[in-house]
């Protein structure tokens, strides 16, 4: 939770290879781990960092955040059973 709390102002201030080395590794445990909190945290990076998409680091941390699972996703599935 912390790393992806720490994810957020990186991107805000356009330090995109601290965004990555937080973001990357908040992600990875947010799955191992399953915290759907953090997902959604994690998540509202990507609408922060989507216009810097041409650069390396966005590309490499995009795909490892929309993979998250986030709390309506959960209740999206939870409505469907």
């Amino acid at each position: 939770m912390v790393l992806a709390e720490a994810a957020l102002p990186t991107a805000s201030v356009g330090e995109h290879q601290q965004c990555l080395e937080c973001g990357s590794l908040a992600a990875t445990l947010t799955r191992d781990l399953d915290v759907s909190i953090a997902a959604d945290l994690l998540y509202k990076i990507v609408s922060i960092v989507l216009p810097y998409s041409d650069t390396r680091t966005v590309r490499e941390l995009l795909p490892q955040l929309t993979r998250l699972t986030r709390t309506t996703d959960l209740e999206h599935e939870a409505e469907q059973k």
